[in-house]
């Protein structure tokens, strides 16, 4: 049965009064981290990246690169940036924007100006 958060603290008095304090509080901590997380987009190495072999694209600008070694396992330099973009359409790192691509195994960038 569901309760209101009232109808919990009529029925149970202190505990229930001290468990939606700790909530609420939680609550709070949760929000914080969300809108710090928000405001603060993760730092990715960007020279490590740039030193990955990018092949361009014959038809157009733009570069992609393997995300994934042989055996399935991202390239250790980009796991931040993959982790990112898997929740993201997208990343702006120095003068390119990358994009995961339609399948996963391939990272792409292209010059900011082209997207």
């Amino acid at each position: 049965m569901v309760y209101s958060t009232n109808q919990v603290i009529r029925v149970d008095g202190n505990k229930a009064l001290l468990l939606a304090e700790k909530l609420e509080a939680l609550a709070k901590e949760i929000r914080q981290v969300f809108t710090e997380y928000l405001e603060k987009p993760p730092t990715f190495d960007e020279k490590a990246i740039n030193n990955l072999k990018w092949t361009a694209y014959p038809s157009g600008p733009g570069e992609w690169t393997f995300a994934q070694n042989r055996d399935g396992s991202a390239i250790a330099e980009l796991v931040p940036l993959l982790e990112f973009l898997k929740t993201s359409k997208g990343v702006d790192i120095g003068v390119w924007t990358y994009k995961l691509g339609k399948n996963p195994k391939f990272l792409q960038r292209f010059p900011k100006e082209v997207l």
